[in-house]
């Protein structure tokens, strides 16, 4: 993002809070089921993904799944939807769907085709930053943090080794 000014929206600690905490309501609506699955939109929301089920699994005695998939972001309706899982591994119990930012619902809505055709007994979303520019009927159900923001302004969530930021552009 050269020549754009950027602005730290949140830090690695505040970031590090989110993630606890979301795993903490995920587990409140989920800790009747023996297992359960977390599924990240590679590659940012996998990581989160992967931060959440670490969170998750300290405060849970489920199994615990984590997947990956790949949506081509920039186009989805043209690239290929990839889940990296087999049926079996989610079939049973709820998948929760992360991604980092929910800007209009396009990636969510298209990485969501998979789970058509595998009988989960429920699907949630969530998300570290919900922005609520829906052009499509993708509504997380655990969000880190809701931005009010223009179209024209972008989010990005960055992770270097152990360390996550975000940022507004």
């Amino acid at each position: 993002m050269a020549n754009i000014q950027a602005t730290r929206i949140l830090t690695d600690k505040q970031i590090k809070q989110k993630i606890e905490r979301i795993a903490f309501e995920i587990y409140e609506e989920n800790h009747t089921y023996e297992q359960i699955a977390f599924v990240g939109v590679a590659p940012t929301g996998y990581w989160l993904a992967e931060a959440i089920a670490g969170e998750y699994k300290k405060i849970s005695k489920q199994s615990v799944g984590l997947h990956k998939i790949e949506v081509e972001k920039q186009a989805p309706v043209c690239g290929k939807v990839q889940l990296k899982a087999q049926a079996e591994e989610l079939t049973n119990c709820p998948v929760i769907l992360v991604d980092d930012v929910l800007n209009t619902g396009r990636t969510l809505i298209y990485a969501l085709q998979p789970f058509y055709h595998i009988a989960i007994p429920k699907l949630q979303v969530a998300v570290l930053v919900y922005r609520d520019h829906k052009l499509f009927p993708v509504v997380p159900d655990f969000v880190g943090l809701a931005l009010s923001t223009t179209l024209q302004n972008h989010v990005e969530v960055k992770k270097e080794g152990n360390q996550w930021e975000c940022y507004l552009y």
